[in-house]
């Protein structure tokens, strides 16, 4: 698919930038140029270049929790934080700009959009309470914080005993955080 291989060819081109530059000096312009396409190629298919770092992520994301299970488990978390880790220089530089369209504010709307569809599932449709809308937003900007510390500092510890961490500390590693708001 046409559309596909561009935004790849955009996405490859930041990240190559991205090995010597931080986010904020990257200009469009200078991605066209490497990809031998003009501005209007590219704003055909990004609104900006957050827009790229955001479908980065979202590619990532995809290949992690949307594809196999209903539910994110422990293996996938550590599949997308190894998928992270391979990239650690470019999430690094992308979690230093935290202007409004940043990948940190994407990964929370993000990861909050997704457990929340989950939850309405796990729960038979209804909607969710408040409370449990609430649980989900404070974990989901505990997990973004802690993945944005864990790549800043070298992706250390390694993936498989940090996915331990983040993943007991998931609202669906809680079978009950559902019931806890009393309105089942």
């Amino acid at each position: 698919m046409l559309k596909e291989r561009t935004k790849a060819m955009f996405a490859q081109a930041l990240l190559q930038t991205m090995e010597t530059k931080e986010l904020s000096k990257v200009r469009v312009l200078e991605l066209c140029r490497l990809c031998g396409t003009d501005r209007q190629t590219f704003y055909y298919h990004f609104r900006d270049k957050y827009d790229l770092v955001a479908w980065i992520y979202e590619s990532d994301l995809q290949e992690t929790f949307l594809s196999a299970h209903n539910t994110p488990s422990r293996e996938q978390t550590e599949f997308l934080l190894c998928r992270l880790q391979r990239r650690q220089s470019f999430y690094s530089k992308a979690f230093q700009d935290m202007t409004q369209n940043s990948l940190f504010a994407y990964m929370h709307t993000a990861n909050c959009r997704i457990t929340e569809a989950l939850a309405i599932e796990r729960v038979g449709g209804r909607a969710l309470t408040e409370k449990e809308r609430f649980s989900i937003h404070f974990v989901s900007y505990a997990w973004v914080c802690t993945i944005a510390e864990w790549i800043n500092n070298g992706c250390t510890p390694a993936p498989e005993i940090f996915a331990d961490y983040l993943f007991s500390n998931h609202v669906f590693a809680h079978p009950g955080f559902l019931e806890a708001s009393g309105e089942k």
